[in-house]
């Protein structure tokens, strides 16, 4: 609580820093009961946590955007969702909050778990769309599509985020110069 502050002061001033600082922890929070708040407060309070929500989501779109893009391989695009998820595990970490009303955390919760799960399938299905109006590059598009489910971005709806997918293998012309003159001894 930050001293001098109501607790629904603390919550609005942490939820302004909280939209475009990653760094900003929410731990420290104090527990909002919705009894202690005036129906205006609750909905300010509600209208703060849905911007706050809005613009985590914005930036997760364009990153995922940006690094997907410039992905050229398949361990390409399963860093860039897998790097794309620490902007939804804030979102559900928001959304999951002790400190926030019960009804309203599963509100958000399942709001929240709505959409990364609709957010997951419009990802497999551009791929599937990509294949469909580029024929010759099917496999391609395949290759993709398997990297977006084996690396997917509702991993961070669990409990405890299980790692990500091992990447592919890189393709075997970058192999180490050295594994090819590793049966050689110099004496």
């Amino acid at each position: 609580m930050i001293p001098g502050r109501s607790d629904y002061e603390t919550w609005v001033l942490t939820l302004r820093d909280w939209r475009t600082n990653p760094q900003q922890d929410l731990t420290g929070l104090p527990a909002l009961a919705e009894e202690d708040l005036s129906p205006e407060a609750f909905s300010r309070l509600v209208d703060h946590i849905t911007e706050a929500i809005q613009a985590v989501t914005d930036a997760w779109q364009e990153n995922l955007s940006r690094t997907t893009q410039e992905a050229r391989t398949d361990f390409e695009l399963a860093r860039a969702l897998a790097g794309s998820r620490r902007y939804l595990r804030r979102r559900v970490e928001l959304a999951r909050h002790p400190g926030l009303p019960e009804a309203l955390r599963k509100v958000l919760d399942d709001g929240c778990t709505r959409d990364v799960t609709r957010m997951q399938g419009e990802l497999e299905q551009q791929m599937r769309d990509m294949a469909a109006q580029e024929p010759g590059q099917a496999t391609f598009w395949g290759a993709r599509l398997l990297v977006v489910k084996q690396n997917p971005i509702t991993a961070v709806l669990a409990a405890d985020p299980p790692p990500a997918a091992p990447p592919p293998a890189p393709p075997a012309h970058h192999a180490s110069p050295a594994n090819r003159w590793s049966h050689r001894r110099i004496l």
